[in-house]
């Protein structure tokens, strides 16, 4: 739960690669609320997006969906 408020921490300072490094953490942690995972996946996906990285941004939307239908 650290690493995903870390990452919102750095998202809201746009520091998009701590932030992106933290929710890498935060969306494979097993132990972590399917919730919580899920966003991460949307977040990561959001930073890519905004790089124009869309393949890798596709694929963090895929994540996210697998483990919460609702993101």
């Amino acid at each position: 739960y650290y690493a995903f408020q870390l990452a919102q921490t750095y998202l809201l300072l746009e520091n998009d690669e701590s932030a992106s490094s933290f929710f890498k953490i935060a969306s494979e942690s097993p132990k972590l609320d399917k919730h919580y995972r899920a966003y991460s996946y949307s977040s990561l996906a959001k930073i890519s997006f905004k790089n124009r990285k869309i393949q890798e941004a596709e694929k963090f939307v895929i994540h996210a969906t697998k483990i919460d239908d609702k993101q």
